[in-house]
């Protein structure tokens, strides 16, 4: 229902102010659940105002649905992807975990972010979620080290912990 963009096409003042405001502030900007085009708009425009971070939110989710060419594509500094256990668990999705495994290995493990995308009530806490997922990348190939990275080192660089 929300759209970063005007009835042209072109990313809205009101988004451009944010940017402004995110990047100073070295905040990491989140890309939701906005469509392809948007999140190419939106990436672009973030790092010409100088966003340090941009976390693409879940490509895999059918609402975002980011083919990994497009991931590929939008690679570079300061953005990271979240494969999320969400994706794998919702009904009517067809992503599983050598899904996310596959887009971890071609992008690089140290691109990517995992988390569970749970706090709802009708799923498990977070916390097992967290267990769940990296037991089941364990499974379909992932190393530890790789998992290390994408669980405690990314998300705490992100967050200037490290």
């Amino acid at each position: 229902g929300i759209t970063i963009l005007d009835e042209k096409g072109a990313i809205k003042p009101v988004v451009n102010d944010i940017l402004r405001l995110i990047a100073p502030a070295d905040v990491i900007l989140g890309t939701g659940h906005l469509s392809v085009d948007e999140i190419i708009i939106l990436v672009k425009a973030a790092r010409g105002v100088g966003v340090k971070s941009i976390l693409v939110t879940h490509p895999e989710l059918p609402v975002v649905n980011m083919p990994l060419e497009i991931q590929k594509e939008l690679c570079g500094p300061g953005v990271y992807f979240e494969r999320c256990l969400y994706t794998v668990v919702t009904k009517g999705t067809d992503v599983s975990m050598a899904t996310i495994a596959k887009a971890v290995v071609e992008l690089g493990a140290e691109l990517n972010v995992l988390a569970t995308d749970f706090g709802q009530v009708v799923y498990p806490s977070p916390v097992e979620g967290m267990r769940s997922l990296i037991s089941g990348m364990l499974e379909v190939g992932v190393s530890e080290e790789n998992l290390d990275l994408m669980t405690r080192v990314i998300p705490a660089r992100l967050l200037g912990l490290a």
